[in-house]
């Protein structure tokens, strides 16, 4: 999964770049192990900061955005049974 982006009045353009890179590298890694990758920030910060409607400080989910990761990752972990 990536990392999430942070808020840019948590985080300056080049701390977010930093997670942009981080997150470029870590598809490159699973694309290159064929393990599965998760873009959070495609729902999490479209428009490349954490949206406030997943965060109370810019940084850190709320129980949306904790809801939101579940739904998201959700179908990439098998449940075992009992």
């Amino acid at each position: 999964q990536s990392t999430l982006q942070c808020s840019r009045t948590f985080c300056s353009d080049g701390q977010r770049a930093k997670v942009e890179a981080l997150n470029a590298a870590l598809a490159q890694v699973a694309k290159r192990q064929g393990v599965t990758y998760v873009d959070l920030n495609a729902r999490f910060a479209p428009g490349g900061s954490l949206s406030p409607a997943y965060t109370y400080d810019g940084v850190h989910l709320n129980s949306a955005g904790l809801a939101l990761w579940r739904e998201m990752l959700a179908p990439h972990v098998p449940l075992k049974a009992g």
